[in-house]
């Protein structure tokens, strides 16, 4: 372990997109941005190691004078994070490695951290010269460390993602599923609809929500179903949201902007969350989205990637969406005891102060202090 004196000789840049081009000495801003990988990624960690005695910068490329500040600040280190560098047309590969050869050039440590794969997309090559480049890796899962080393040979420290919001006491109350009669006759009964949750910042995920509507609509004759949607700025989403809304009576969806706040609204008001993902990939998805609805108190029904393996005693994790959904309102005792569960499993392995303390164990051998 660090001591406080060692920790205040930790001395960080961390090169990831930011709100503005430039050299800023707050990396923690991110904590509030829309990006899940930026906030999990950059903005809370570097927040825990700020207040552990850690000195930080946030560098956005591209910015010349960013860099030649960030050069004269000596870091320790460069944490290189979220190789998305074209994600709001303003920024490219290049401005990237252009600063990562510079901290290069002046001897100074690259950790590059890894959050997704992108071996198999269009970005391989750019993904991969990075890697050359870095002196270490952090992945985020351990399938993305597996995937890694079998495509580098490279061994990689896993730190996962921290969880967000607030833990609350697990609750699952829904309506009961409509009988025969009610479904012959709906005026009589309507009841209030199944509250379903869906929030996500990247297309790539709401494109698996797509996928999977049509199943909930034919089931919206058995289970009224309110659907709600936050997310980050997805052109898609309008759209639908107006075609399934014409759909059924029995199937509604809205949406909102994703925001801190309006998660924590829609995490409350919801009876359950859904997270559809394509389990056919080498995908090494974050925990985040598990592990925030789980704190939240509420359950979880997901497609098994590797890396929500650890959550199947505390969520429904399966192939079919609709057979998880059935299985929870037909046990509604199980589903809360697997809350509780999950919720005991996060706060050893994902509170923030746990993943902070496991940067500072992975940085702190490349550091000369």
């Amino acid at each position: 372990m660090l001591e406080a004196a060692a920790m205040r000789d930790l001395r960080i840049v961390w090169v990831a997109h930011g709100d503005a081009n430039g050299l800023r000495d707050d990396p923690e801003v991110l904590c509030h941005h829309w990006s899940a990988g930026r906030r999990l990624r950059v903005g809370l960690p570097a927040k825990w190691l700020r207040s552990a005695g850690a000195t930080q910068w946030l560098l956005s490329p591209p910015s010349a004078d960013g860099l030649e500040q960030a050069l004269r600040a000596r870091p320790a280190l460069v944490v290189v994070s979220g190789l998305y560098p074209n994600v709001d047309g303003r920024r490219d590969a290049r401005s990237y490695f252009e600063c990562v050869d510079a901290f290069r050039r002046a001897g100074i440590p690259i950790v590059v951290d890894l959050a997704e794969n992108h071996f198999d997309d269009e970005r391989a090559a750019e993904f991969r010269d990075m890697i050359e480049r870095s002196d270490a890796l952090v992945v985020n899962t351990r399938a993305l460390a597996d995937i890694v080393a079998e495509e580098t040979g490279r061994e990689s420290v896993v730190v996962g993602d921290p969880v967000e919001g607030a833990r609350r006491e697990p609750a699952f109350a829904p309506p009961a599923l409509r009988s025969a009669v009610a479904r012959l006759w709906p005026a009589r009964a309507p009841g209030r609809p199944v509250r379903l949750l869906w929030f996500g910042a990247q297309a790539r995920n709401y494109q698996y929500l797509q996928r999977r509507v049509p199943q909930l609509l034919a089931l919206a004759p058995r289970i009224r179903i309110e659907l709600a949607l936050v997310a980050g700025p997805i052109d898609a989403i309008a759209t639908d949201v107006e075609r399934w809304n014409a759909g059924s009576a029995d199937f509604r969806v809205r949406q909102a902007l994703w925001s801190p706040q309006t998660l924590a609204r829609e995490l409350e008001r919801c009876d359950l969350v859904l997270i559809p993902s394509d389990v056919g990939k080498r995908m090494a998805a974050s925990t985040n989205r598990i592990a925030e609805a789980t704190w939240a108190g509420r359950f979880v029904v997901a497609n098994g990637l590797p890396s929500y393996w650890e959550f199947r005693h505390s969520a429904w994790i399966g192939e079919d969406l609709v057979e998880g959904l059935l299985w929870a309102l037909r046990n509604r005792g199980e589903v809360v005891a697997r809350i509780a569960k999950g919720q005991s499993h996060i706060e050893s392995h994902y509170a923030p102060e746990v993943i902070g303390r496991a940067w500072r164990e992975a940085l702190a051998p490349m550091c000369a202090v």
